[in-house]
Parts: C-alpha cells; structure tokens; sequence
C-alpha cells in the first residue's frame, strides 16, 4: 500500500534511462535517428506522462488517505489509553517525542524517560547511584550492572513502589531525566524508542525486557521508513515490535499493544504478524 508510489517512480526511472540509451545508442550508429526510433522514443515520453500523471494521483489519494485516518484515529480512539502511564524510553530523540504524540493522542500520560546511562561510572564509589547498585548487586546476589538496574527500576516503576531509592540516585547522577517525576506514580506500559543511528540502546532494551518479565505491555518502535534495527532487535529478543511509528497505524499499534493486544511483529517488515494489531 505504501511502496506503490516508489514502485511507479522505479518505472519511471527504467523508461526515462531506456529512452536515452535508445537515443543514445542511435546517435552513434547512425546520428541522424531513425523514424522508428523516433516513434519508439515518442512512444516512451508518452508512457513516461502516463506514469507521472498515475503518481501525481497516488500522491493525492495517499495524501487523502493520511488525512482521513488520523481523522479517525483523534475520533474513535482519542481514550483507548484513558488513564494509563505509558513510559516511553528513549535518547530524547525524534522518536521518542513521536511516541509521546502518540500516547496522548490516544487519551494516556506519556512520562518520557531520557537514557544516558554513560554517566554511569561503576568507578566512581562517591556516586549515589554507583553505591546503590553496589549494594543492590550484593543484597540480590548478582554481578551484571543492567539486570540489575532493569529489575529494580521495574519494582520502583510500579504503582504500589512507596519509595524510589535507585530512581532518584540515578536521576540525581543524570543517568536518568523523567520529565514529570514529581507527579510520577507507576507505569502500566513501556514503549521503547531508545536508538543511537544504527545503534540499538542496550540498557533500553534491558528495560524493555524487563518490564515484559513483569506482566507489562511493551513495545519496540521504530520510524516508518526511517531505521528498523530497533524494531528487528525487539523482536529478535521476543518483544512487541512495529516499525510504523510517525503514522495512524503505529499511532493505534501503541494504543492497542498498551491496552493488552496480542503480541507480535507489526507493520510493512518481513515476517510481520500484520501490518497492525486486529481491532476488538
């Protein structure tokens, strides 16, 4: 549905270098072309208009198209979130604010939770978060600094958490930035945009992880058309994933993962479940 116009463009690009190599070719066989030639290469400036014209009526029937699903994505699916705190991990990127867009278009709380976990130094014994995960290692018999980290902030990310010891230390380090943490009361869901370029955020996605351990919805996105890594790493690792996020589609994919739809690989990716979760 969304390659045709790039098909038709293809085609284009075919015929238009078909006919200059006809000219071309003409040219130095002979320099005077031939009429057949002539009418070949006229023939082909005549199916090339045909084709822009048929894109040209592309562009406006998906512009139209676009329109008219947001329409009905505001309409009909303004609370499909209605009082659920969805946390959307990201590197305070373009992602990461579509996500946000999304959620509280679809009536939920978006709380953005920007990663920097390169400020954590595990060498510097002053740090506040680097003693707390010292202890927290030791008291949870663990080596591994991410696993860790993700089941903690899992525990404390929770409704029912009356203290938040390991999220305030790694925020008080920068390792963390919540953006209404003084509001802060749980998460019902996560939606993970954490992507450097081609890099996938590991501590992101180890969150991710976790929070699935916990029962909790997640979900992996990345931007239509843009880089899939994320969403091919999510479900690599059996997480909820859809590479149709700037769209109406990834907007009801957050919606209808967030509000407990199956889970899968969702949108125009190889070996996708759907292009988007059914609708119930």
């Amino acid at each position: 549905m969304y390659n045709v116009r790039y098909h038709i463009a293809s085609l284009v690009s075919v015929f238009l270098a078909l006919a200059l190599g006809l000219v071309l070719g003409g040219l130095i066989v002979d320099k005077t072309p031939t009429t057949s030639q002539s009418s070949l290469v006229t023939g082909l400036k005549q199916e090339f208009e045909t084709l822009r014209a048929d894109n040209d009526n592309l562009q406006t029937g998906m512009d139209a198209y676009g329109n008219y699903s947001a329409a009905v994505t505001k309409r009909y699916m303004g609370t499909m979130l209605e009082g659920k705190t969805i946390a959307v991990l990201g590197l305070n990127n373009k992602a990461t604010e579509l996500a946000h867009d999304d959620i509280v278009a679809t009536g939920g709380k978006a709380e953005l939770v920007d990663l920097n976990f390169d400020k954590l130094d595990m060498k510097n014994a002053d740090a506040a978060s680097t003693q707390l995960i010292t202890q927290l290692k030791t008291s949870m018999n663990a080596t591994d600094d991410k696993d860790v980290v993700a089941q903690t902030l899992v525990l404390e990310g929770g409704s029912k958490a009356k203290a938040r010891p390991l999220t305030d230390a790694l925020i008080k380090d920068g390792v963390l930035k919540m953006n209404d943490y003084n509001k802060f009361k749980g998460v019902d869901g996560v939606v993970n945009t954490a992507i450097d370029g081609d890099r996938v955020d590991t501590w992101g996605l180890a969150l991710t992880e976790a929070f699935k351990a916990a029962n909790k919805p997640v979900l992996c996105a990345s931007i239509f058309q843009g880089n899939n890594i994320l969403a091919e790493r999510g479900w690599k690792n059996e997480l909820s994933s859809t590479n149709m996020l700037s769209t109406s589609i990834g907007t009801y994919t957050i919606a209808a993962v967030m509000s407990g739809a199956d889970e899968g690989l969702y949108g125009t990716m190889e070996g996708a479940k759907a292009v988007y979760p059914p609708f119930k």
